[in-house]
């Protein structure tokens, strides 16, 4: 199987969550992080890439593989 039809497959199939899950995680790490040092910014930071990943990417590749 040639290397165009693996990757035609995969972009087909449409995007793994666990990509989402991670940056969910890795936000809500953010977050906590930003909390501990009382950095506003910080924890604006985790809260934009859960909302990235909870509301904002999804609907991205949901229009893209229909």
């Amino acid at each position: 199987m040639p290397l165009a039809d693996i990757i035609d497959q995969y972009y087909r199939a449409g995007p793994e969550p666990g990509s989402f899950i991670a940056l969910m995680v890795l936000g809500f790490i953010v977050g906590i992080f930003g909390h501990l040092v009382r950095s506003r910014l910080v924890v604006g930071v985790g809260v934009v890439m859960i909302f990235a990943a909870t509301v904002i990417l999804p609907f991205q590749f949901a229009g893209q593989f229909q």
